[in-house]
């Protein structure tokens, strides 16, 4: 039995006390039920009721009010029966030193005051309960706190442990600043916090201090953020604190282009790039060039509920988070950075709700084969251009039936297009800068709202399929660069809505058709380096819009039309290396005030260059202008041309 005399010393060398319930946990187990030893009922009867003065002591400690005795330990008592001995556990979390608080939590009974049946001790991994007590009982907390996040005390120098944390002195109430919260009391935050702590990340590097995770556990064992108490009853949310200040001390957060809010208030929520949902939970990061420097953590993998990562336009090195645990996960765009390692890590099958996966302009290697479609089948866009992805397009990227963009230029990707691309609704297909072979399979065809397609600089070889007048939607279409041959089909003339034209560099024939009255938009039209034939189609000068016309190196013949001029908006036209014929049409004062380019050199064409073009050399924006000057006689007199050293061959 515990006297007054022997509390109140003990009250008085707070420090010193062992906590409460460590010692009714030693007790509990060393002494008497591991033991197995049989009790008398009046064994049983002292030993409850030192259970119930361990209980009161606590509350002395804390409200200052005397420990009254208990009565004799003859007194009858209720039956040892009501007491149920539990088994050891491993590492026990001890309960709070209740302090005053403003309002009883939400979630935890008010104080109780006069006889009860039994004290509830607050419970870990089970429910330690004791005899019946006579004074104030402190609330009990809420039973969730085998999932509780305490905040750490104010100092935390981790221990070296291999099992068991070494648990950090209770610090002086009367010194420390009380803080309310909702979910729970005050904890021994350093041990509570550890256990959290450690199921994301190594003991070694939450132990030293010099790491990110030594930093973040050091940050959140900061007694001045002792609002981070408010997160001890949901882990997930302290392992979200957590695993943002990981980033942030891991891509050196101080000297991002906006830190705003990062580190000022343990509220993430507050902070530069995080959004989160009603509850509080972590949804997005957004953290687009924002001189982000360092390898993203593996921690980020234990905010669950994210669904937007981006972080494009930074200097991110190290690879993808090799730890994934996002089944909300969205949306990533990590492009434009230095990352290496598999562009395809194993873990990304795993998020079967992802939509959307940019990782362009990295360092990422691996083989496009190992991409998960089978599992991706919410995927809509695939961006994974300028890296270094070998190997071929698998048949299973039809199982991405969703797909609609996909990007990935500038690789190495090999083999023919699959027929499986048919049965997709691609919107964009950008393949441009590898080695894809053989012809266009006619299901590709089959893609009607395509708008962007690209496969200039590969080795696709065969005819351009009529089928190509279905993408009515199309505009960018760029084929340059291949090994076409055959003519271009009149239906051509059906994609009204192109932009860009690029057919250049390839082995096509025939005439250009002088068909371009539909097109309303198109800007840039490039026939360069082929073998078409015919004349100059008049009508493409018509289009308001066309800024640049490259019809060099094919055999065209005839003259220039009148009209070469009427296109206002024309920077460039390069009409070199055909056979041509006649003169160089004068223009009216005022058009191609914007031409910069004029290449008419290397055909056959005769008599004065015009005053009126060559006065924009002074009036205009014209740097560039080659003829066929240099011949002895000359074949075009131009005094206002480049100089024959200077022409473009």
């Amino acid at each position: 039995m515990v006297n007054s005399e022997t509390n109140l010393k003990i009250r008085r060398k707070r420090n010193a006390v062992i906590p409460i319930a460590q010692a009714e946990n030693k007790i509990t187990h060393s002494s008497f039920w591991d033991k197995g030893q049989d009790f008398t009922s009046d064994h049983r009867l002292a030993f409850d009721r030192f259970l119930e003065d361990i209980t009161s002591m606590s509350m002395s400690m804390t409200t200052g009010t005397p420990v009254q005795p208990s009565p004799s330990p003859m007194a009858p008592v209720p039956t040892m029966a009501s007491v149920t001995p539990v088994a050891p556990v491993s590492a026990p979390t001890l309960p709070p030193v209740v302090d005053p608080i403003p309002s009883a939590p939400s979630s935890v009974s008010a104080p109780t005051s006069g006889p009860v049946t039994s004290t509830t001790v607050a419970p870990v991994a089970s429910t330690f309960t004791s005899a019946p007590a006579t004074e104030t009982t402190a609330s009990p907390v809420s039973s969730n706190l085998t999932t509780v996040a305490p905040v750490p005390p104010a100092t935390v120098v981790p221990s070296n442990r291999t099992s068991t944390p070494t648990l950090a002195p209770t610090p002086d109430r009367a010194s420390a600043t009380p803080v309310p919260n909702d979910n729970c009391d005050f904890l021994l935050r350093d041990p509570a916090l550890l256990n959290v702590l450690l199921t994301v990340s190594n003991s070694s590097l939450i132990e030293d201090e010099s790491t990110p995770q030594g930093a973040a556990y050091r940050w959140m064992g900061n007694t001045t953020n002792t609002s981070a108490t408010e997160l001890c009853g949901d882990p997930a949310k302290s392992l979200s604190l957590y695993s943002l200040i990981v980033l942030y001390f891991s891509t050196e957060g101080a000297t991002w282009t906006n830190n705003t809010g990062w580190l000022v208030t343990p509220d993430y929520c507050e902070w530069y790039g995080i959004t989160c949902n009603a509850d509080g939970d972590v949804t997005e990061i957004a953290l687009d060039s924002n001189n982000l420097q360092g390898t993203p953590p593996n921690e980020l993998g234990a905010i669950e509920s994210l669904e937007v990562l981006s972080a494009f336009s930074n200097n991110l090195t190290g690879t993808l988070p090799a730890v994934l645990n996002w089944p909300n996960l969205k949306f990533i765009d990590v492009e434009n950075n230095q990352l290496i390692g598999p562009a395809f890590p194993t873990t990304l099958a795993l998020l079967t709700a992802l939509e959307v996966y940019r990782v362009s302009n990295n360092l990422l290697t691996g083989e496009l084969a190992t991409a998960p479609f089978l599992q991706l089948q919410q995927l809509r866009e695939l961006w994974i251009a300028a890296n270094a992805v070998v190997g071929s397009i698998p048949t299973t990227i039809s199982s991405a039936a969703g797909l609609d963009s996909f990007i990935f230029y500038n690789n190495a990707i090999t083999g023919q297009i699959p027929t499986e691309i048919g049965l997709l609704n691609l919107t964009e297909f950008l393949a441009y800068s590898n080695l894809l072979s053989g012809p266009i399979p006619t299901p590709f065809w089959n893609n009607t709202y395509l708008v962007d397609l690209r496969l200039e600089g590969n080795d696709l070889l065969g005819t351009v399929a009529s089928d190509i007048g279905e993408l009515t939607y199309l505009q960018s279409l760029r084929l340059a660069g291949n090994s076409f041959t055959g003519t271009l089909p009149p239906e051509i003339t059906r994609l009204s809505n192109l932009a860009i034209l690029s057919v250049g560099g390839t082995s096509l024939s025939g005439t250009i058709r002088d068909a371009f009255e539909p097109f309303t938009a198109l800007e840039f039209a490039d026939f360069s380096q082929a073998l078409f034939t015919g004349t100059l189609p008049a009508s493409i000068f018509d289009v308001p819009t066309i800024k640049a016309l490259y019809f060099n190196g094919n055999d065209l013949t005839g003259s220039i039309p009148a009209n070469y001029a009427s296109a206002p908006e024309l920077y460039d036209l390069f009409l070199n290396d055909n056979a041509l014929t006649g003169s160089i049409p004068a223009i009216v004062q005022g058009q191609l005030s914007n031409l910069t380019e004029l290449l008419l050199d290397n055909n056959s064409l005769e008599g004065v260059m015009p005053a009126s073009v060559c006065d924009l050399r002074v009036s205009g924006a014209l740097t560039l202008l080659t003829a066929d000057h240099c011949s002895e006689p000359p074949e075009v007199v131009c005094d206002c041309c480049d100089s024959c050293s200077s022409e473009v061959p």
